[in-house]
């Protein structure tokens, strides 16, 4: 249960980002305030499988406006670090901080794109069973 829970955080560390108001569109080249605050959704993968099917963890992204962020799962994963916009969309790089011991201290890294108005989609690599994966991660923002 812990590996799922850590595989989960690890994929929301993707990080998922929409611009507010609606607008898709990203403000200054390395602006992450339009992005910035809580996200939740889930994290799945091919590989995150057991007898009952495919999990899917759920999962809760906060993006501060200077691109620190934290990926926590229902399970007790934790992952931390920072995030920054490039050609290709918001990349979150950081540690897994907390969970499953497998994999405390090990690197992820996440592309997150906008899709429509308030949803995040990212797709990088992940744990599950201590075994690195690739993941997806969906998050909607979360309105205050």
């Amino acid at each position: 249960m812990k590996s799922w829970l850590t595989i989960a955080v690890l994929l929301l560390v993707s990080g998922c980002a929409t611009a507010r108001g609606g607008s898709t569109e990203m403000a200054s080249p390395g602006d992450l305030s339009p992005f910035s605050g809580t996200w939740t959704g889930t994290i799945m993968s091919r590989e995150m499988g057991s007898a009952l099917g495919r999990i899917e963890a759920p999962a809760r992204l906060t993006l501060a406006p200077d691109g620190h962020w934290t990926l926590t799962s229902s399970a007790g994963a934790v992952a931390t670090g920072v995030a920054r916009r490039t050609a290709r969309g918001i990349v979150a790089d950081g540690r897994v901080t907390g969970g499953d011991p497998m994999t405390v201290g090990r690197g992820i890294s996440f592309v997150l794109t906008p899709r429509g108005g308030d949803a995040l989609y990212a797709n990088g690599e992940g744990f599950f069973l201590g075994m690195r994966i690739d993941d997806e991660i969906l998050l909607r923002r979360q309105v205050a």
